[in-house]
């Protein structure tokens, strides 16, 4: 399979691959021989002399042990070897998510997509490149009045505040998994490092389960750091119901919780 990487969390796939082969892999060498041969014959009267003559010849090249190739090992390993691996492809939701154990490996296939709450607090892409992208534009509105610029435009200082505050809270990113045809979501926190392309759509995702969320309760898409550390306070969360309007900002049991491998199509 030829897999396009949304999301390959590149350090996890070196620990399980260096512990399924007893270490690291560096690079592999792979050589390709050939041989040339001869005969001939030299006549000496009633006698005849042959010989022959032959030769070895040959190419090796190194190649690297990328992240991509680790994962396709590790993707082997667990489809031929599904009860070693704890690995279970999922293909009907309702029957398999109520039943999977904890630290079993799942593969399924599921619309994913980030929050908006999450989106909005990325790095890239999220509220502070359009707050740059609009202090960028603010001195050519401002004198050549193409626009009219909003009344309750915040500013300089609370832009500022507000680019701060994101900067603080950016860290890893919640995205959400929902099926059409059941109530089962997966949810899981992605690196920004390991991040490879925007999430938004069909893709299968492969992760490590983490825990269950039951039916009825709820999980916030994001946490302020540090934040909610006291077990008792976020199993006390989970069982509130968010205020009206604020439903998107959480995901909703039943529920995975997976520590997420990888994203493909």
């Amino acid at each position: 399979m030829l897999r396009d990487f949304l999301y390959l969390n590149e350090a996890a796939v070196g620990r399980y691959v260096s512990a399924l082969e007893g270490g690291s892999r560096q690079s592999l060498e792979r050589t390709q021989g050939k041989q040339r041969s001869g005969s001939g014959g030299i006549g000496v009267g009633p006698v005849k002399v042959s010989g022959s003559r032959g030769s070895d010849f040959g190419e090796t090249e190194s190649l690297a042990d990328t992240p991509e190739a680790q994962f396709d090992r590790l993707y082997k390993f667990g489809r031929q070897n599904p009860e070693d691996a704890m690995w279970e492809e999922i293909l009907d939701v309702e029957t398999s998510m109520d039943t999977v154990g904890v630290g079993a490996i799942v593969e399924v296939e599921s619309d994913l997509f980030f929050p908006d709450l999450v989106r909005g607090m990325m790095k890239k892409g999220g509220l502070v490149d359009g707050l740059n992208a609009l202090e960028s534009m603010l001195p050519f509105i401002d004198t050549l009045g193409i626009a009219e610029l909003p009344a309750d435009l915040p500013g300089a200082d609370q832009r500022n505040a507000l680019k701060g505050m994101i900067e603080s809270l950016s860290g890893d990113m919640t995205v959400v998994g929902e099926f059409d045809d059941s109530d089962w979501k997966l949810t899981g926190k992605l690196q920004p490092d390991y991040l490879r392309q925007d999430i938004d759509g069909p893709a299968r995702i492969v992760g490590k389960v983490a825990g269950r969320l039951q039916p009825g309760k709820w999980l916030p898409v994001m946490t302020i750091p540090g934040a909610m550390a006291n077990r008792k306070s976020r199993r006390q969360q989970r069982s509130e119901v968010p205020t009206p309007g604020q439903e998107d900002n959480y995901v909703k049991g039943p529920a995975l919780r997976l520590d997420v491998i990888a994203i493909f199509r």
